[in-house]
């Protein structure tokens, strides 16, 4: 019996951490990956077909990180599409269609005409989007299928959804920082704040406001998601998010403190 065909066999371990260390030792071997791996797809034993669609859930994670990492290297941040990556990182369960389609259900209730900053603001507030009072480390807040569902988020989350139908009616809006929230700007200088019951004032002329880039918005959510995986001890959420973060902020994993530094087993 070869190596291969050992670790296959541990597959069906009854002890789920003896799969997992076969998976690993698997998934290193690059020949197996390409020649054997996705024959066992048709394995008479449930129990393999279940591994080998874990592990090749893992390869394709794997694979949307490095394209992520690519991207954010030549500073080709895609807001919306790296949201959806992120939740489904969170629940692997996810798939894209399940959260497109709650956005688009969202988008059938927007009045077919031309928006004002005021309609934009109203439309939000009459579909209930409001920040929560308390438990804001909640992840779901920062979740963009969770906060489709639910109408509760951070203020930056609903800043960016209310964004994203603007953007349906040709209208523009920033994402701005005013006194350390997260609040909206139009090219008129209309103020909206979501977490002030999506009030629009108008945006004296002296206020400072901090335009966010893609890039400021993604590291902030991110950010956000680490620390509630950090205190759940999710460390598998925790070892993914922080090479995001760190292709986000030019830096490296190893640089980060525990537990993904230099000196972390994750």
């Amino acid at each position: 019996m070869t190596e291969i065909e050992a670790l296959i066999n541990l597959l069906q371990d009854e002890d789920p951490q003896i799969a997992i260390i076969a998976m690993e030792k698997l998934l290193s071997n690059q020949m197996f990956v390409k020649n054997q791996l996705k024959e066992l797809q048709e394995s008479p034993d449930p129990c393999i077909r279940t591994r080998v669609h874990q592990m090749e859930s893992i390869i394709t994670r794997k694979n949307q990180l490095e394209a992520f990492t690519e991207r954010v290297k030549d500073n080709k941040i895609e807001l919306w599409e790296d949201l959806i990556f992120l939740n489904k990182i969170i629940d692997k369960s996810l798939k894209t269609e399940t959260i497109t389609k709650s956005f688009q259900v969202l988008d059938e209730k927007i009045p077919r005409k031309q928006m004002t900053t005021l309609e934009i603001a109203a439309f939000m507030r009459e579909q209930s989007f409001s920040c929560p009072n308390e438990d804001i480390l909640d992840p779901g807040l920062f979740l963009i299928y969770e906060v489709l569902e639910c109408s509760l988020g951070n203020p930056l989350l609903l800043c960016i959804i209310a964004r994203q139908v603007a953007m349906k009616h040709q209208k523009r809006l920033t994402i701005v920082l005013h006194k350390g929230r997260h609040c909206l700007v139009s090219d008129e200088s209309s103020f909206i704040d979501p977490q002030n019951g999506w009030s629009v004032t108008k945006l004296k002329q002296n206020a400072k406001v901090y335009p966010c880039t893609n890039r400021d918005i993604l590291l902030t959510v991110i950010s956000q998601l680490y620390l509630s995986a950090l205190i759940e001890g999710q460390l598998r959420i925790i070892a993914f998010l922080s090479k995001m973060m760190a292709a986000l902020s030019n830096t490296t994993v190893s640089e980060f403190p525990y537990p993904v530094g230099e000196n972390s087993n994750i």
